[in-house]
């Protein structure tokens, strides 16, 4: 997992041998809220209450529990995401790696159990740049090319978890959003244009998102105007 190169020396400088440890050999490679293989792709229900592997089981999202079985032919709505395991600090203190403040979770569930630090760090960028804006006024108007007011991609990038030019896996838990969100709009298409307002990021951000390529997602369209490009998914 990339780590926020301004977090790196808060870690242990065994961190990766600590997370290899609680994610192989005290996990044994599954989610542990809801028993997510790691690695294996697996078909997320639309209502986000169950998921369904490769031969049928059925598990349910939050628990883990074994739901039954369910043939390909009466599989319900839903998209297929594979599984990446992380490792979470629950008092988000990277320096306390005691085993008890550690969880070995799949993206959805780290993405839940985050969520509202995440807001939180999101809305304080927003804050920051506003503030920096309203004491170095720009002249520049305002455009849905400028979006100035919204996340960038280096920013985006920088707070999400990634190291550099890579996406991270926070990048990653943002393309599912992304996907979910898009797939509660029950439209067969939904435009860059319309997504980057619902999650104030730029264009950019979600096209990247989209073309993650565990997401089933996909850009159509004209790629000058995010008006008139669209994200849209395999299967519909």
């Amino acid at each position: 997992m990339p780590i926020r190169p301004e977090m790196r020396a808060l870690y242990p400088p065994d961190w990766k041998e600590i997370s290899q440890r609680i994610r192989v050999e005290r996990a044994k490679g599954k989610c542990e809220q809801c028993g997510a293989p790691n690695g294996e792709t697996v078909m997320r229900h639309k209502d986000g209450s169950a998921y369904t592997l490769e031969d049928g089981k059925t598990f349910d999202a939050s628990t883990g529990e074994l739901l039954g079985m369910i043939r390909g032919s009466d599989l319900p709505a839903g998209r297929f995401v594979k599984i990446v395991l992380t490792v979470a600090h629950l008092d988000h203190d990277p320096r306390n790696c005691a085993d008890e403040n550690l969880k070995a979770w799949c993206q959805k569930c780290h993405l839940a159990y985050d969520a509202e630090l995440h807001a939180a760090n999101a809305a304080e960028t927003r804050r920051s740049k506003k503030a920096v804006a309203d004491l170095f006024p720009t002249t520049e108007p305002e455009s849905e090319s400028n979006m100035s007011e919204q996340l960038t991609r280096s920013d985006f990038l920088e707070g999400y978890g990634c190291d550099g030019e890579e996406p991270g896996i926070y990048f990653m838990d943002f393309a599912s959003a992304v996907s979910m969100w898009a797939a509660c709009q029950m439209r067969e298409r939904v435009s860059i244009a319309e997504a980057a307002m619902a999650f104030n990021v730029s264009p950019d951000i979600i096209r990247e998102a989209a073309h993650t390529g565990v997401h089933m997602m996909f850009v159509t369209g004209n790629p000058k105007d995010p008006r008139e490009e669209f994200i849209e998914h395999d299967g519909e």
